[in-house]
């Protein structure tokens, strides 16, 4: 395996637990401007939160504004898509082709060549990907917009959150198995065409998607998705999904705790986002950052 797929493969899916810190005049400049949405969840007495996150950050995102900070600091439980630190050699061998067999042997010649060209555009050899599953690759490829950006996964939100309440002791529920999401991007990427959609996604997206989330404009970060993806993939990556959290959530805000949930921003926007689909369900909903 090329030294550098070990290192996409380690950073994207296992994570550094190891920060680095941003020189704090920055740090406090950056906090000033950072506006990422937050909610406040209220049922039955308990407070609890939701945050949007995006996968892959910068280090000058940190510290976060103190609204945010404040109501980790008061919640007694994390919860997530799925806790990264803990399945990241079952999701490498996940990914990995059978030996003897290559992606150029999985791929249609023109979305092999295709791939080869984007990867080249962002100084990646075509032979990082020889290993990878379609799905896999897909993933990978997905990563490097932000990556020239100078974002990295080690700064994602999630992860930060995640070795927050490791080193506090706070619990962390799994909304997901490492099965399901492994199963789900199996499905997005069954079709070829898939694949090439994302190719062929504008390099403005990603810096777009990262400002959106900067400023906490979900109206317009709910546009983005919207015009990224298929009904069908919105269906498999985020309505479905936010229906079965709702019904999951719940029942877990019955047993009178104060969690803080932290899924990608794209399933808290719109009409079926996480928000909306709780205050349909009678639960009090309001943002507050």
């Amino acid at each position: 395996m090329s030294n550098f797929l070990r290192f996409i493969l380690s950073v994207f899916f296992l994570y550094a637990t190891l920060f680095y810190t941003a020189e704090q005049a920055h740090a406090t400049e950056q906090e000033a401007e950072l506006q990422p949405a937050l909610w406040q969840v209220e049922y039955q007495g308990s407070t609890s939160y939701l945050f949007g996150s995006v996968h892959i950050g910068k280090a000058s995102w940190y510290p976060l504004p103190a609204t945010v900070t404040d109501a980790f600091k008061q919640s007694t439980s994390l919860i997530v898509e799925l806790n990264t630190l803990t399945h990241g050699e079952e999701v490498q061998q996940a990914m990995a082709l059978p030996s003897g067999i290559t992606l150029k042997q999985k791929l249609a010649a023109n979305t092999y060549k295709k791939l080869e060209q984007y990867a080249l555009a962002y100084g990646v050899p075509i032979k990082a990907f020889e290993q990878l599953k379609p799905w896999a690759a897909a993933t990978i490829a997905a990563v490097l917009p932000y990556m020239k950006q100078g974002l990295s996964p080690v700064f994602g939100i999630d992860l930060h959150f995640i070795n927050a309440a490791t080193k506090q002791g706070k619990n962390i529920v799994e909304l997901e198995t490492v099965a399901f999401q492994l199963n789900m991007l199996e499905q997005m990427f069954k079709d070829e065409s898939a694949f090439v959609q994302l190719l062929d996604a504008p390099s403005g997206d990603a810096k777009a998607l990262v400002e959106y989330w900067e400023a906490g404009d979900m109206e317009n970060l709910d546009r983005l998705t919207l015009a990224q993806i298929s009904p069908q993939q919105l269906d498999l990556l985020l309505y479905n999904r936010n229906r079965q959290w709702v019904s999951q959530l719940k029942k877990m805000l019955v047993n009178n705790q104060s969690y803080f949930m932290v899924v990608g921003a794209a399933h808290l926007t719109g009409q079926n986002g996480v928000p909306a689909l709780l205050a349909a369900q009678g639960i009090k909903v309001k943002r507050i950052n």
